[in-house]
């Protein structure tokens, strides 16, 4: 029996039909790729709007004003938010012109210990037959150093500073409640010929810090203020809302090589009402 090998004909033709599949199979691994890598880019601009969104609720939610110290609110700006950032709660034992004792009890109202220069503090004054309750703004200048309370309970003591106004008012009630607070802002900014989302702690001089990004332009993020009718409003003293809006684009284009899709934009709006407007 003869037997007979490949004709150069037929390999030829194998050749071209393994080439043929070969090159498809690539193609197919080469789109799934990008669709992948589109995912995830698009996965990771929508996680820094969470972050983002997250952040302002968190930090402005609670914010509102007091007949005495004014609004939470310092500055609002269509690229900027300026605001006293809520730090806790402490229990305050002794009390005088010049220093201050947070007692040591009550540990879950504060987050973490004041820090002097970094944080102030909102002191609640009673009220009395000219006005209501207020609470009195006194920056933290030093400390803390142990101290006792009048009752003999453990605390720290602060440096403070209060004028003679506040100073009377504190006087009728030397066992109150403190608000302590950090003055920060929220703002996107220009790096690198990109645009972010970031925060700065305006106390200390902090540096800014990058939250979210990269933004879509300078446009990246938008905040307008409104008052209790609906109406806007630029005074920090009568928004009672905020919408805000953030524009993200992926970090990297969605896939590689030449005809690779651009970089994708994502956005989100929402709308922030301040919990402590009268």
């Amino acid at each position: 029996m003869t037997r007979r090998g490949f004709t150069l004909l037929e390999m030829l033709v194998a050749l071209v039909v393994a080439a043929v599949v070969l090159v498809a199979a690539l193609r197919a691994e080469t789109s799934l790729a990008a669709a992948v890598r589109g995912r995830a880019e698009r996965a990771g601009a929508a996680s820094h709007l969470r972050a983002a969104v997250g952040l302002l609720r968190f930090e402005l939610a609670s914010l509102g004003v007091d007949p005495r110290a004014g609004p939470d609110l310092a500055v609002v700006a269509p690229g900027r938010v300026v605001f006293r950032a809520h730090r806790g709660l402490v229990p305050v034992c002794g009390l005088g012109p010049d220093s201050i004792i947070l007692a040591g009890r009550l540990a879950p109202w504060k987050p973490r210990i004041p820090v002097p220069v970094r944080d102030s503090i909102l002191l609640l004054a009673p009220g009395d037959s000219a006005g209501a309750e207020a609470w009195l703004p006194a920056p933290l200048l030093a400390g803390p150093t142990p101290g006792l309370c009048p009752g003999g309970l453990g605390g720290q003591v602060y440096r403070i500073a209060l004028d003679s106004a506040a100073a009377a008012l504190a006087a009728a009630r030397p066992e109150t409640v403190g608000r302590v607070f950090e003055t920060i802002a929220v703002e996107g900014y220009g790096s690198a010929a990109t645009w972010h989302f970031g925060q700065e702690g305006l106390s200390a001089g902090a540096t800014l810090q990058p939250i979210a990004g990269p933004l879509a332009g300078p446009a990246g993020f938008e905040v307008a203020g409104w008052d209790r009718t609906g109406a806007p409003a630029a005074v920090p003293s009568a928004i009672a809302g905020l919408d805000v809006v953030f524009r993200v684009r992926s970090a990297r284009e969605l896939a590689v090589g030449p005809g690779r899709p651009a970089a994708a934009d994502d956005s989100v709006r929402a709308v922030i009402r301040l919990g402590n407007r009268p």
